[in-house]
């Protein structure tokens, strides 16, 4: 009961101290949900974080009706004391002296609008892991994004995707027998990427993907009948069971012609590149960010779905990476304007 009282008064502290030194910026406040109930014989009676963020407490921004400014969304309260917080509300004296550690590498709002439409996004990759002696195993992980016509329903589905991850957590041991050093936490890009196939060879197998599985798995699962690359523009054609096929971005993730791999996308074919240990491609997209704000938003549904808004511009260039976890492009950068 002490260090519940403890976490409190030191919550209501920086609340304070954070509203006196920046009262004058708009700025919103983000806190995790935390539910009044509690969940018996938990597995678990504690929890760490390491924030691999860049800014630990820069939640990113939203646009909120009526408002023309934009507002930050800021986490006043260390984000590691409302974890501690929400442990301790959630748990009672059944639970097992044993302790989470969570792992977060994205947590940031986003938000765009002009005078038809608002859209707002919440982009989260979370992991959870239990420590075995000196090495990790892991719990459970997410790799989400939110989208909610309103900022107010992205902000509520925000502050609940963490607390649920953890609730929902309580009763499991790790899924998985393979153990990680601390140090291969602190770059589980790469070592993930190590048992990916797609990203660990110079020798692709010729053919059509129709999802990035079969792609990352080297695995297609039909032929290229036809190919053809007229100035720039590329047109394919497979052949499935039911016959020949030309291949777009509603039937095909991802083409191999000649050991070269490419994209497939609803604006077109583009060619692959490997970039350092990312697979990235240039293409123009229908529906853009601005890249002055970019900072790694998942474009949902690819190039031409997800975001509407006032920075639409349908002449850009753009460099898209893939997103290893589940095939999707993430935005990197604006190049050019054709």
């Amino acid at each position: 009961m002490r260090n519940l009282l403890t976490i409190y008064f030191f919550l209501f502290l920086c609340s304070a101290s954070f509203a006196q030194t920046n009262s004058d910026n708009p700025v919103k406040e983000f806190k995790l949900s935390i539910p009044k109930s509690k969940i018996q014989n938990s597995l678990y009676n504690s929890i760490k974080l390491i924030d691999l963020r860049n800014d630990t407490t820069d939640m990113g921004f939203i646009e909120e009706e009526g408002l023309s400014d934009k507002t930050r969304m800021i986490s006043k309260i260390p984000l590691s004391y409302q974890l501690s917080l929400l442990i301790s509300v959630t748990t009672d004296q059944s639970a097992k002296d044993d302790e989470l550690y969570l792992l977060l590498r994205r947590f940031s709002f986003y938000g765009v609008s002009d005078a038809l439409r608002q859209d707002s996004y919440c982009s989260v990759i979370a992991d959870l892991f239990v420590k075995d002696n000196d090495e990790f195993k892991r719990v459970c992980g997410i790799d989400s994004t939110i989208h909610e016509r309103s900022s107010g329903k992205v902000l509520k589905k925000g502050s609940l995707i963490l607390s649920d991850m953890i609730l929902n957590s309580y009763l499991k041991e790790p899924q998985e027998n393979k153990l990680y050093r601390y140090h291969d936490i602190l770059q589980l890009d790469s070592v993930e990427k190590k048992d990916i196939k797609v990203f660990n060879t110079s020798t692709f197998t010729d053919g059509v993907y129709s999802t990035y599985k079969l792609f990352m798995n080297q695995t297609p699962d039909q032929p290229v009948v036809s190919f053809v690359n007229k100035k720039g523009v590329i047109s394919v054609v497979g052949r499935n069971k039911l016959g020949k096929l030309g291949i777009n971005g509603k039937n095909a993730f991802a083409v191999v012609y000649n050991n070269m791999p490419y994209i497939v996308t609803e604006n077109g074919i583009f060619e692959l590149t490997k970039d350092g240990n990312e697979w990235t491609f240039i293409a123009k997209s229908k529906t853009s960010i601005d890249p002055g704000l970019a900072f790694g938003f998942v474009l949902l549904g690819g190039i031409t779905g997800g975001i509407a808004s006032s920075f639409i511009n349908t002449s850009t260039m753009y460099q898209f990476k893939i997103n290893y976890h589940n095939g999707k492009f993430i935005p990197i950068k604006a190049l050019s304007t054709k």
